[in-house]
């Protein structure tokens, strides 16, 4: 179906938080936090400085503890610096 190919194209690439951290950079965009409350109150547990939630490398590390974490995909937002 068209939407199965508009959505799903086999040029789909998958990315990992460093490399959106990376692309960000690039753009020059500001990660601004996830969208799902539950990922960020679990995250939360784990590190305790409230400016943590928006450092994708804290990200990673918190995905490493917890792979099943973003079983979706990435959910989240961003802004021009």
């Amino acid at each position: 179906s068209s939407l199965r190919d508009l959505l799903f194209h086999v040029q789909e690439h998958r990315f990992t938080l460093t490399e959106i951290k990376d692309n960000l950079d690039k753009l020059g965009l500001r990660f601004c936090g996830f969208e799902d409350s539950k990922i960020i109150n679990d995250f939360k547990k784990y590190f305790h400085n409230e400016h943590e939630e928006f450092d994708l490398l804290k990200w990673d590390l918190y995905e490493k503890k917890k792979p099943n974490a973003f079983i979706k995909m990435y959910q989240f937002w961003c802004q021009k610096i």
